[in-house]
């Protein structure tokens, strides 16, 4: 479990260096659009490449997000229960979860493949897309990763004595 959590480390941080590179990319050409609108001018198809742009920041800042903790985690009625059920319950999560994000995955791989095949390019710019949409596929499959991960530990912590899970539950 040590070296799964080592790589999905690696790779968040690697995913999460890309988004920061297109978030500050997408705010440059929202910043230059403003400033050349002010001369009645402007730049075509900066609402396209904003949205591609938003698109790759979630898909890779989802994996981050997870193993970090960086979510909401509604846990008041489960705080109650034992923590064999607690570790039980976020065990099911995980493996829900990492069944449904694998489905989005691989999914949104095949309909980058087959915008990519068809050679569908965007309105504005006709700029081909698919890559966009590729990289988000890449972006839930390292959530998936991590959410292999999250399982693995909750399963793991499910075999442990007691008095070893009185600390924490995740």
């Amino acid at each position: 479990m040590p070296f799964l959590d080592r790589i999905n480390q690696i790779i968040c941080r690697g995913l999460l260096f890309f988004a920061g590179l297109a978030l500050v990319s997408m705010v440059l050409l929202v910043f230059v659009n403003i400033v050349l609108r002010q001369f009645e001018a402007s730049l075509t198809g900066v609402p396209e490449i904003v949205g591609w742009l938003t698109a790759v920041i979630i898909g890779f800042s989802l994996a981050h997000a997870q193993r970090t903790g960086a979510h909401i985690d509604l846990d008041v009625a489960t705080n109650h229960l034992p923590m064999r059920v607690q570790q039980l319950l976020l065990l099911l999560v995980s493996l829900l979860s990492l069944a449904f994000f694998t489905m989005v995955s691989w999914k949104l791989y095949e309909y980058g493949m087959a915008i990519g095949r068809r050679g569908a390019v965007s309105q504005t710019l006709r700029f081909a897309y698919h890559p966009f949409i590729l990289a988000v596929a890449l972006g839930m499959a390292a959530f998936c990763l991590v959410l292999l991960n999250d399982a693995l530990r909750h399963l793991l912590a499910l075999f442990r004595p007691l008095e070893q899970q009185s600390d924490q539950p995740s």
